[in-house]
């Protein structure tokens, strides 16, 4: 190899350190003047990283919040019965008197305590269906919409919660189903807001606490029809 290029190719490699050492020595002493030491290394604030509470706030609302059904959704809210949590002085009645309506699902229940002494007159209280239900009405067309429920024979009454939200009082407890077909006929667009508990284990109660004398029947219920009633 000539010795003209050799003397030239490390006067190149002199140059090249120069400019690589020197460049690093002018930004070092520039940080250094701004009150920057580059030979400290960086210090980073990872304790935000630690609270996770942000992420589980965000994912229960994605997962804890309960949607809106539209009356054309055929897929009711399920909310299974705490056989716990029932109340005392109550005969509980199984979900194998369910039918297809509320109002049949009583007149079973009814027909059935009919032949128990005094225990024809009690009330039955349904605890799958609803007499009053929040619904949430579209801006379009609201005032046809408002107007047709007025006029439907199965509502009592309807006021204003807070717009978008009506307050519907039926005329008979209806079950999610009852409530989404009767809806559905009137606009697809309604929501309902009121959340229906529905495959309970106990669809509906009877308040014995008026009977006079209630541990005759009492005792012949829990004897003879445990697998239909639980007495609480």
């Amino acid at each position: 190899m000539p010795k003209g290029y050799k003397d030239y190719k490390n006067t190149l490699l002199i140059i090249f350190i120069i400019v690589v050492f020197g460049g690093g020595i002018l930004i070092y002493g520039w940080n250094r003047l701004h009150g920057r030491d580059l030979i400290k290394p960086p210090e980073f604030d990872l304790s935000v990283y630690e609270d996770t509470s942000w992420f589980t706030d965000k994912f229960e609302q994605v997962l804890g919040e309960p949607s809106s059904q539209t009356v054309g959704d055929s897929g009711a809210v399920e909310q299974k019965f705490a056989g716990e949590e029932q109340a005392a002085g109550y005969i509980y009645l199984k979900n194998s008197f369910r039918q297809a309506t509320a109002r049949a699902t009583n007149d079973l229940i009814v027909a059935f305590l009919a032949d128990f002494p005094d225990c024809g007159g009690l009330a039955v209280e349904n605890l799958e269906a609803k007499d009053k239900i929040e619904v949430e009405l579209p801006v379009l067309n609201r005032e046809k919409i408002l107007s047709l429920l007025k006029n439907t024979d199965e509502i009592a009454s309807l006021e204003t919660a807070a717009p978008p939200i009506w307050i519907l009082t039926l005329r008979e407890p209806i079950f999610f189903g009852g409530a989404a077909e009767l809806l559905g006929k009137i606009s697809p667009d309604i929501k309902i807001k009121t959340l229906f508990s529905e495959n309970l284990e106990y669809i509906a109660r009877v308040d014995y606490r008026p009977l006079k004398n209630p541990t005759v029947v009492l005792e012949k219920l829990k004897k003879e029809y445990s697998d239909v009633v639980l007495i609480k």
